[in-house]
């Protein structure tokens, strides 16, 4: 583990071939502006398509990559506790959703770290369609709006005592038992699921099964 890292950030991935790649370089590109040494760990879940090919070939020309490659696709939240758990920074970032305006999300998630904030996240209203089941007076499919976690900073304190109850739980969930000083940033845009959501991803055996096997191989080390 490098202990150098100042900030990590964290990507889960999959079956994102080309949105993956112009995102990531445009990653770096702005965290070489940052003036802190940082590394980006990109957790690929057993792609449908090229995505772990392509995840490969740009560790080999980015030493601040490291990938993390699962054996199967567990879900977002067993995917960022993967990251967070191998990352070596004294910050993580994570990105629970690829937003359009990440790269203003991420100074604000920094400067509340300036300010001794321990978790901070960054929260936008999403747009959902109800279910006909659901709500039989939406014939047409209405929509409501939902407030949905896109981005997070965590401190390495914070992730330390996590890591020292065992995992027992997956991130949301551990963060909620953690009881950190928290807060929430607001924001505006877009965003998506960068690998997909499942009915259940907190039972501690998904995660321990994971990393008992041949679950995960991380690629390349941060220089």
């Amino acid at each position: 583990m490098n202990t150098d890292i100042q900030v990590s950030f964290v990507v889960p991935v999959y079956s994102e071939t080309g949105e993956v790649e112009t995102f990531l370089r445009g990653l770096i590109a702005e965290a070489d502006q940052l003036g802190e040494r940082y590394e980006i760990v990109v957790v690929g879940e057993a792609s449908s398509d090229e995505t772990d090919s392509a995840l490969r070939r740009l560790a080999l020309d980015f030493g601040c990559l490291r990938i993390l490659e699962l054996s199967h696709a567990f879900g977002v939240e067993v995917a960022l506790t993967a990251g967070v758990e191998a990352a070596s920074g004294a910050a993580v970032i994570t990105f629970d959703r690829h937003c359009d305006n990440w790269r203003g999300i991420v100074g604000s998630l920094l400067a509340a770290r300036g300010e001794g904030v321990q978790v901070v996240d960054a929260v936008g209203l999403k747009t959902v369609r109800r279910t006909v089941l659901a709500r039989l007076d939406s014939l047409l499919g209405a929509t409501e709006g939902v407030h949905t976690v896109d981005m997070r900073l965590i401190t390495k304190p914070v992730i330390e005592a996590i890591k020292a109850s065992g995992w027992s739980v997956c991130l949301p969930a551990a963060l909620t038992r953690h009881g950190a000083q928290h807060r929430t940033i607001r924001h505006e845009g877009t965003a998506t699921l960068w690998c997909p959501a499942t009915a259940e991803a907190r039972p501690t055996w998904r995660f321990w099964a994971l990393w008992g096997g041949s679950a995960g191989t991380l690629l390349a080390a941060a220089v």
